[in-house]
C-alpha cells in the first residue's frame, strides 16, 4: 500500500484509525503516529464531515460501497479536494481509497471560467469545422449578428458572411492578423467587422484540424465615427483653404490700395 499512488485509510468501527499509508501522510501533512487512533472527521472540513458520517449511517453499516467527493484539511489548514472510495470491512470498520483531484478540480474550474468568459464576451467567438460549419456560437455572436445559437449553430459561416468576405477569412495567410470584412445581419444589414481566425486549435488523430475559431469585433460605430471625424476634417481644410483666399486677396487688395495712395 505504501507504494500505491492513491492515499489509504483504514478505520475501525468508531472511525479511529487504524492504518494510513505514506500517500495519505504525504496529502495531509501529518506522520502515521499523528494519524494513528485519531477519529477519520478531524481530517475533513465541516461539509465533508458531514457527508462522511451520512455515508456510515446510510451505506456503510449496511455493507454497501460508496463514492463521493470531499476535503481533507492538513495539518497546516489547507483544503485538499479528494474522491473517496469507501468500502466497509466485515469487522465495522472502513477501507478507504484517496485520489486527490486538485489539478482535475483546478482545470475544470479555468474550462469553467474560459467558458463562462466566452459566454458573456462582447465579441463574437465562433468555432466552425474544416467545412466552415458553425459548431459553436457565444451571446457575442448573438449581439452582433442577431442569430441565436439554435439558428446558427450547423449552418454554413456563409450565413453571416458575403462570398468576398468569406473569402477573405479563409485565405487570409496571417490568420492571427486581424482583417476588416462586412458582416451581414439577420435582418439583413451590413455590419462593419474586425475578425481573428485562428486555424489548428484542435488537432485530430489524422493529423488534420478539427476546428478553428473565430473572433469578430463590431466596428460600426468606430467607423461611423472615423468617417465623421474624416468628413469634419475635410470640411475644415475647406474652411482653411477659403480663409487663405480671401487673407490672399485682402493682401492683394491692400497693396493696390497701397500703390494708389503713393501715387
Amino acid at each position: 500500500m505504501d507504494t500505491m499512488a492513491e492515499a489509504v485509510w483504514v478505520g475501525d468501527a468508531q472511525e479511529r484509525t487504524r492504518y494510513a499509508n505514506l500517500k495519505f501522510c504525504e496529502i495531509t501533512g501529518y506522520s502515521l503516529t499523528e494519524v494513528l487512533g485519531q477519529e477519520s472527521y478531524i481530517f475533513w472540513d465541516y461539509e465533508s464531515t458531514e457527508r462522511v458520517k451520512y455515508v456510515n449511517s446510510h451505506h456503510r453499516e449496511k455493507g454497501i460501497s460508496s463514492s463521493y467527493e470531499g476535503n481533507l484539511v492538513t495539518k497546516d489548514g489547507r483544503k485538499i479536494p479528494v474522491l473517496v472510495s469507501g468500502t466497509p470491512l466485515p469487522d465495522g470498520g472502513t477501507i478507504g481509497i484517496i485520489t486527490d483531484i486538485s489539478e482535475l478540480k483546478k482545470q475544470k474550474n479555468m474550462a469553467e471560467f474560459l467558458q463562462a468568459s466566452l459566454a458573456k464576451s462582447h465579441d463574437a467567438v465562433i468555432t466552425m469545422d474544416k467545412d466552415l460549419r458553425i459548431l459553436s456560437w457565444n451571446q457575442g455572436a448573438k449581439d452582433i449578428f442577431g442569430y441565436t445559437s439554435q439558428e446558427a449553430v450547423g449552418r454554413l459561416l456563409d450565413l453571416v458572411f458575403g462570398p468576398e468576405d468569406l473569402q477573405v477569412i479563409v485565405k487570409n495567410p496571417l490568420r492571427l492578423n486581424t482583417v476588416e470584412v462586412k458582416g451581414v445581419h439577420k435582418k439583413r444589414h451590413e455590419i462593419d467587422v474586425a475578425l481573428s481566425f485562428s486555424e489548428g486549435v484542435g488537432a485530430s488523430s489524422t493529423g488534420g484540424v478539427d476546428f478553428s475559431i473565430l473572433i469578430a469585433r463590431n466596428i460600426s460605430s468606430q467607423k461611423r465615427f472615423e468617417k465623421e471625424l474624416s468628413n469634419e476634417n475635410e470640411k475644415m481644410e475647406s474652411e482653411r483653404r477659403e480663409i487663405s483666399e480671401v487673407r490672399r486677396q485682402m493682401d492683394v487688395m491692400m497693396d493696390f490700395l497701397g500703390g494708389v495712395s503713393s501715387a
